[in-house]
């Protein structure tokens, strides 16, 4: 095989000299020039070549400038790109499998493209035109990390990046500028406390204990400020999780004072009246009370979006039974073919001439076309299951909802009497104000204006009155809009994926699979199917 394998990729370099991207008949070349035939017969079928199921693959001294048409890799644990003259690293982002990648010996000048490789555990970029470490967070499982001949300057902060990679194991950085400043080694070692390998040379415990010695103070310093920011992080995590929580029970606005300020936002022209005395207490209680009312709505919504899930869950597990009970009484009814066929092929095997070609032809066919009969009932039956557990889920949903949808809008109808009470109050408190209009507001003749009769009083308050109402109305509209809205689009995602989707691959997958049992026939029957 390795023998074979090397011709091939000898083929292959050979063919792509004058090669700047991957093109798909060098990607299926390269994968029959790496895996050994035992694993070829998996990717390889007569009807297909599947690109989901290669391991792994090699591309090296291909010339390739581009990194493309690596979409349907996704199961790519092992990827060598070396030795070409690639400039980006793009196209890697959906292998999410991936835990090799060699991309020494090119002509990368940025770390980039590497977010998603949540697994990758050895990268290779030596020999490259990298000037900074970045762009690498998400690898956080990277033990091997070679970085040598490239345009590394700065110590300090190439180290400090590198302390983000806590199970890192060898690093090499030999041959960059940052090697030449005074105590590099030292350096390294005592802020990188889990290497085993430096520079490709074993880590020793004495040089360690030095290092450790010799920079203890800033060891110190480093890892408080590391522990400070990591709690800031976890806290920001936590803080934007919970919005994120808020924001899905759709009561985001409901929270300390939001629709208050959203009320006061919307109208500029409340500060004319404000400045009257005994204003601000009212303005205050009114502040007061609205919070209490959010706060009710909050506790509503919370609660429905808690009990939504909880039903979604419990919904799951429903489907996932019903799937399980139709996956073993599809398995029974497929053993029991391949029983069948696993004797015919016995008794061909020991006595060829005693066996009736069309007799046991007949047969085959009949037993299969029962097998395909049955597994399409089962598969109906499923349908059917499903669809009584998607209508029993949505009434469940809509049940839960509508006492939470009553009881915000008894809510936000006490809102609405209460801000008509406010502004009753707001009415008398500027009528009042209007014989005072020298003592409260002197020369200040664009306030005065707003007071001058009865008239602009009242224009002046339905103005602030119309606009906080609008409020209130879009975040009623708001709220229940979203909780029925939700419910429509869970639906319709179910739907989508259980009722189409599902039966779509189960229908194919039954197809495939009476076409391999087909043509299994034609291999133990060959003479007679030809005839």
């Amino acid at each position: 095989v390795g023998t074979v394998s090397m011709f091939r990729l000898d083929r292959i370099q050979h063919e792509c000299e004058d090669a700047i991207v991957i093109t798909e008949r060098m990607l299926i070349d390269a994968v029959r020039a790496t895996l050994p035939k035992k694993d070829l017969e998996v990717i390889e079928t007569a009807r297909e070549f599947l690109y989901e199921k290669v391991p792994y693959i090699r591309l090296n001294y291909c010339h390739i400038m581009v990194v493309q048409h690596l979409e349907r890799l996704t199961s790519l644990v092992k990827l060598e790109l070396n030795n070409n003259m690639i400039e980006r690293i793009s196209g890697l982002s959906h292998m999410t499998s991936l835990k090799y990648l060699d991309l020494s010996f090119n002509n990368i000048e940025k770390i980039e493209g590497l977010g998603g490789l949540v697994w990758l555990e050895e990268l290779s970029l030596f020999q490259n035109k990298i000037s900074i470490l970045e762009n690498m967070d998400d690898c956080t499982e990277l033990i091997f990390l070679s970085v040598g001949r490239n345009s590394l300057s700065n110590l300090e902060e190439t180290i400090l990046y590198l302390r983000k990679f806590q199970k890192l194991r060898s690093i090499n950085l030999m041959d960059n500028p940052l090697c030449n400043e005074p105590g590099y080694k030292t350096y390294v070692l005592a802020l990188c406390d889990n290497l085993y390998y430096l520079d490709y040379y074993k880590v020793n415990t004495l040089e360690k204990d030095k290092a450790d010695k010799e920079h203890a103070v800033l060891k110190y310093n480093l890892t408080t400020s590391e522990a400070k920011e990591a709690e800031r992080r976890e806290q920001q995590q936590r803080d934007e999780e919970r919005l994120e929580s808020y924001k899905c029970a759709f009561v985001d606005h409901f929270h300390d004072d939001i629709l208050f300020d959203m009320m006061m936002k919307s109208d500029p022209e409340s500060r004319i009246y404000q400045a009257i005395p005994g204003i601000e207490e009212h303005l205050e209680a009114l502040k007061q009370r609205m919070a209490e009312m959010c706060a009710e709505l909050f506790r509503l919504g919370f609660e429905n979006y808690n009990r939504r899930n909880e039903e979604r869950v419990e919904f799951e597990k429903c489907v996932e039974k019903t799937l399980d009970n139709i996956r073993w009484k599809s398995y029974q009814v497929t053993e029991e073919f391949i029983n069948f066929k696993n004797d015919l092929e016995d008794e061909i095997r020991t006595d060829y001439m005693g066996v009736n070609d069309e007799q046991s032809i007949a047969s085959y066919e009949s037993k299969l076309k029962a097998l395909e009969k049955a597994l399409l009932k089962l598969e109906a039956f499923l349908i059917d299951q499903i669809d009584e557990l998607e209508k029993d889920f949505e009434r469940n949903l809509r049940e839960i909802s509508t006492p939470t949808i009553e009881h915000t809008q008894h809510q936000f109808s006490q809102m609405r009497e209460y801000m008509e009470e406010y502004y009753t109050t707001l009415t008398d408190q500027c009528e009042s104000a209007r014989k005072r209009l020298d003592t409260l507001f002197g020369d200040d003749v664009a306030t005065r204006k707003h007071f001058v009769d009865k008239d602009s009083i009242i224009n002046l308050i339905s103005s602030s009155r119309e606009v906080n109402m609008l409020v209130i109305d879009a975040e009623e509209d708001r709220f229940l809009t979203a909780i029925n809205e939700w419910i429509d689009t869970t639906m319709e995602e179910i739907h989508i994926r259980l009722d189409e989707d599902r039966n779509r691959k189960a229908v194919l997958e039954i197809t495939r699979m009476m076409e391999n049992y087909s043509d299994a026939l034609a291999v133990m029957f060959p003479q007679t199917m030809l005839i």
